[in-house]
């Protein structure tokens, strides 16, 4: 939980946010209220943990018998299948509940936020699947 809770935002802040790349809607958010990005790094990835955890308890990722490198894989990207469903699912659910009157084909700011959103996922996909694997591999003894 630790590394996709708070590695994987932190690197996310470290290598967009900090070089002025690009900022995150929910580094935004953070910032917009007057607090710093450092506090949103673990909020945000409380979301990433708790998409996590199902998965890997369904995959059984944090299994004992999971030596084997085909086994570790088939159980690390079906533990990050189900988080990615869940992760995906929360982010459409959150754009609903904030814009549900919204038409994104026609309102400009609406289909650009849901853009923002849609790269945020992107982002902590990838983020997530590199983080998680390479722990895994550490853990499981290939690195």
């Amino acid at each position: 939980l630790l590394v996709s809770g708070i590695v994987a935002p932190a690197l996310i802040v470290a290598f967009f946010v900090q070089t002025g790349t690009y900022t995150p809607e929910w580094a935004v958010l953070w910032t917009a209220t007057g607090d710093s990005v450092a506090k949103a790094v673990p909020a945000h990835g409380a979301l990433l943990a708790a998409c996590w955890l199902p998965g890997s308890i369904a995959a059984r990722a944090y299994a004992e018998d999971t030596f084997d490198l085909a086994l570790t894989l088939k159980r690390i990207w079906t533990a990050g299948f189900v988080a990615t469903v869940l992760l995906a699912i929360s982010s459409e659910l959150s754009l609903y509940l904030t814009d549900s009157h919204v038409d994104y084909l026609t309102d400009f700011d609406a289909s650009r936020r849901q853009q923002h959103v849609f790269f945020d996922f992107v982002l902590d996909v990838v983020f997530e699947a590199l983080c998680l694997t390479v722990w895994r591999f550490y853990y499981a003894g290939y690195i």
